[in-house]
């Protein structure tokens, strides 16, 4: 069985990319709290195939070692050991320095509802590149998202498939660092513009 994936995914090393298999999914609406009949109440968990959620972690713990220090301290969400205490102790302390200082404190909330959802793919491969991720591993990612189709199966039933052309999957183990690096991209971009 080892053998097999290994040969698998030297064969996506030697080609730059993944199977077609690897890339579709079968989406399963999941119930959120609140009313049922509004779609904002229901949340899509894709099915993904196992072999290709393998080659993502593979490839995903690649660029987290090359990354850790590029996605930068102000990121706590999908960090390992960081979360929203760290955070609130973070604008805390912000806070009573300001206060100390006497320095007027302005606060920007932002809503990334849906924010996983409209990722530019053209746009996230030039940033890919741009924070220095390999080409090599670069292309194997966004290979996962090119031609990529889904499906959405309820009550045993599936439609047709659908192309999706924007977006990284939450629930893929790549995504969250995908949208990281993103976020970082956009921060610093209004930090300097």
């Amino acid at each position: 069985m080892i053998s097999r994936l290994l040969d698998v995914f030297r064969a996506v090393w030697k080609e730059r990319g993944v199977p077609k298999a690897f890339r579709d999914a079968v989406m399963v609406p999941v119930p959120k709290k609140g009313d049922r009949l509004l779609c904002d109440n229901w949340r899509g968990i894709a099915l993904l195939i196992v072999t290709g959620k393998v080659l993502v972690k593979i490839v995903g713990g690649r660029i987290q070692k090359r990354n850790k220090k590029k996605i930068g301290e102000l990121q706590a969400g999908f960090r390992k050991g960081r979360g929203t205490i760290d955070m609130l102790f973070t604008v805390r302390q912000i806070m009573e320095k300001a206060r100390e200082r006497q320095i007027r404190l302005f606060w920007l909330f932002v809503d990334l509802t849906k924010a996983f959802d409209i990722v530019n793919h053209v746009a996230l491969r030039a940033l890919l590149l741009k924070v220095g991720i390999p080409p090599l591993l670069t292309n194997i990612i966004m290979s996962f998202m090119q031609d990529m189709e889904a499906c959405v199966e309820m009550n045993g039933e599936r439609t047709e498939p659908f192309a999706v052309e924007n977006g990284v999957r939450q629930e893929c183990v790549i995504g969250p660092l995908l949208f990281l690096i993103l976020f970082k991209a956009v921060v610093q971009e209004a930090l300097q513009g």
